[in-house]
Formats: C-alpha cells, structure tokens, sequence
C-alpha cells in the first residue's frame, strides 16, 4: 500500500528541482488503459514478481513490450541487452549478474525507476516458535518451515 502523502511528496521534490508539476490522485480501480499511458509518472505498489532474479523485475517494466511498462520505456538497445543476459542466466551465473548490473546501473543513470518507499515487515514470535522462516518475495511466514517446542 502506498502512503497517502507519498505522491505529493514527490511532486513537492519534483518541483524544487525545476520540474513543473501536477499531482492527480487516482484510484486504482478508474484507471483505464488509456488514462495509464497518460501518465508520465506513478506512484503504484504492491507488485511481487513470480521469482527472484532481476529478469522477473525488469523484463516486465522496462522492456518495450513489458506487460507492466505501461509504454513509459521503450529503448531497444535495453531490450538487446536484457534478452542478452536472459541467455546467459543459466549457463553462466556470474556473467549474466555482471550483465543484469549493467542494465541496472544503466536504469539507474537514465532514472526510468525511481524507488521512493522502502517497505518493512515486523513479526513477533513466541520464544517456542524455532525454525521462523521469512520469504521477502512474497512478505510471508514461511508456516511449513516452523516448529513448536
């Protein structure tokens, strides 16, 4: 869940770098296609991707026919590089991390992404509870993994 005040804040931040700058609140159940690719900037959240390596987050966002780029980025270069290291990935690991930072960084430098909200999850357990197991993927408690003494 996004705060409340998080878009405002960024377009108070927005406007005393010089950009000029209108803030819109929109519930996320109105938002239609088309009102979506008018938007140049979005506040949005609560996306888990379906595994943890960086093509899961980066493929659907910031290729040109990612299904949640919402056409804010198409650079086909990025996309060369992405199914580059998508290639790489299995055979070689190491390489394919190498590759990812480099988009990254370049993700980075181009500010397509700019993160405003770092999410925590607190849990309290019982002194009885061993094996507690947490899976920040998906922000759950790993039941299975847990035992009582």
């Amino acid at each position: 869940v996004i705060p409340p005040r998080l878009s405002a804040y960024v377009g108070d931040v927005l406007r005393q770098l010089g950009y000029h700058v209108r803030v819109h609140v929109v519930p996320y159940e109105t938002i239609s296609e088309k009102t979506r690719r008018s938007f140049q900037l979005s506040t949005d959240g609560d996306w888990v991707p379906t595994y943890p390596a960086p093509s899961s987050y980066l493929i659907p966002f910031f290729s040109c026919g990612g299904t949640l780029s919402n056409g804010y980025v198409c650079n086909p270069k990025l996309d060369t590089q992405m199914r580059h290291a998508v290639s790489v990935q299995l055979t070689n690991p190491s390489q394919a991390g190498t590759l990812w930072a480099r988009i990254d960084r370049e993700l980075t430098n181009n500010a397509y992404w700019v993160s405003t909200v770092a999410p925590r999850v607190v849990a309290f357990v019982s002194k009885r509870v061993h094996n507690y197991e947490f899976q920040p993927a998906s922000a759950s408690f790993l039941a299975d993994q847990a035992w009582l003494r």
